[in-house]
């Protein structure tokens, strides 16, 4: 997460009111990573006695923002896992997460820590919306991605060989989309029966 001092985006200039005459409103706007606490000082002074002072602290809640929503994988074997997490920020701390496959519920995985594991049997395009939940409100981020399952198939390739023209080098490649492919060389020798 990224940091920044707290500075002021917007304060009020001095203002002079006349007794009885309409309320002032002062503002006092700062920006900052995390969201600086702001303090106002109210200092009361009619030339007599010493100026009576009173600070006020004020602390800014907001809802969640910042949602990041991470799936760990595209492509995986058929049966294996996705890890989904999802976090935010926001004050007071996200309480509660939940998480929609293609805008249906996911029930399983642990809401509070905003963790989830799936396990896919078919291959699909899907939709991930994460919602982080606090007392002040709620944040979503919405993910798309494909998975494509591969079941680790054992694949033969029968050839007939017919005589000495079949002899020499050939060459065997696997691939399935996940990582490199892989080749294997071998020589074919054909002895003739004599």
């Amino acid at each position: 997460m990224a940091c920044d001092s707290p500075e002021f985006t917007n304060v009020s200039a001095d203002v002079v009111l006349i007794e009885g005459g309409p309320v002032a409103t002062l503002e006092c706007t700062s920006g900052g990573e995390p969201t600086p606490n702001i303090t106002y000082c109210c200092t009361a002074s009619n030339g007599i006695g010493t100026a009576s002072n009173h600070t006020v602290a004020v602390d800014v809640n907001y809802k969640p923002e910042n949602v990041k929503l991470l799936v760990n994988g595209s492509t995986v074997c058929k049966s294996d896992d996705i890890r989904i997490t999802c976090s935010a920020d926001g004050k007071p701390a996200v309480h509660t997460y939940r998480l929609y496959e293609n805008e249906i519920p996911v029930s399983d995985g642990d809401s509070s820590a905003g963790v989830w594991t799936r396990k896919y049997l078919k291959e699909g395009k899907f939709s991930y919306r994460c919602v982080g939940n606090n007392a002040v409100g709620a944040s979503e981020k919405i993910v798309y991605i494909a998975i494509k399952v591969t079941d680790n198939s054992r694949v033969n390739f029968p050839m007939t060989i017919c005589g000495t023209q079949d002899e020499g080098p050939y060459r065997c490649t696997a691939k399935n989309g996940v990582g490199r492919p892989v080749t294997k060389g071998v020589n074919m020798t054909v002895h003739c029966k004599c």
